[in-house]
């Protein structure tokens, strides 16, 4: 009997980061394959990245512990993660023992902590998703929307409570850490959204699902834009990664 290799996959991946209109600075961050933005670019980074066999990953950072920290947690975190080897779940340990220990050092980034959500993707299109937080990951399916992260927010939600998490990497709480993997298994034609919560929480998920019908960079513009005339109460950021059959290779664009 022949077994027949899955064809292998590539990622297209559209990725914004913003400081929001409330905001004096941008706490988010969002990795790709090595690449990290700030919120500093003029624009919508465009990848198209060929999974090598470890995988690849995007994630998506939001930081917490003040302007300083929060920046410092984001980046430190995603520095690591994406450094890190094929045991997702140690990773994101070793991302937030890092944390803790640059908190340690330096006084002015005592407590500091972020969020994460990603995504690896393996040639064959085999995926872990990851999240740690409130951070979210959606799949979009025939023009559904459905999330396939699991929020670390306290229950029931209330408006005094929003913005809270019960678990992050780093943050002043010492707490076991238990990050949520789920493995999925991603087909050519699929679109997934990365997001921190200056989106989800600004914007429905019904209007979600409707930019993310649009082409890539229209449809990174358009949530991003969706969230400011929201009131932009927080940074956003977010990573729109479409599947594509072929083996692809690397590149950016505007």
């Amino acid at each position: 009997m022949i077994v027949e290799e899955p064809p292998p996959v590539h990622l297209e991946v559209t990725a914004v980061s913003h400081r929001g209109l409330v905001r004096e600075a941008n706490e988010d961050a969002v990795g790709i394959d090595g690449w990290v933005l700030t919120g500093q670019e003029a624009g919508p980074l465009s990848l198209v990245l060929a999974p090598r066999p470890e995988g690849v990953t995007v994630a998506v950072a939001d930081g917490m512990g003040g302007h300083r920290g929060g920046a410092e947690a984001s980046r430190h975190a995603l520095a690591v993660l994406l450094a890190m080897g094929a045991d997702l779940r140690e990773a994101l340990w070793a991302a937030a023992e890092a944390l803790r220990a640059r908190s340690g050092e330096d006084p002015a980034l005592r407590g500091m902590g972020t969020t994460v959500v990603g995504l690896r993707v393996l040639p064959d299109g085999n995926a872990t998703v990851f999240n740690v937080g409130d951070s979210r990951a959606y799949r979009l399916v025939e023009g559904y929307l459905g999330q396939l992260s699991i929020d670390d927010r306290p229950a029931p939600a209330t408006p005094e409570n929003r913005g809270v998490v019960t678990q992050s990497l780093g943050g002043d709480r010492v707490v076991a850490l238990d990050p949520h993997l789920h493995e999925v298994r991603l087909v050519p034609g699929d679109r997934l959204l990365l997001c921190s919560d200056g989106l989800h929480d600004m914007v429905p998920d019904d209007a979600i699902a409707e930019c993310l019908r649009l082409p890539a960079l229209e449809a990174a513009a358009a949530l991003l834009t969706a969230a400011l005339e929201a009131g932009g109460q927080d940074n956003v950021s977010l990573a729109v990664v479409d599947v594509h059959a072929g083996g692809g290779g690397a590149g950016d664009g505007e």
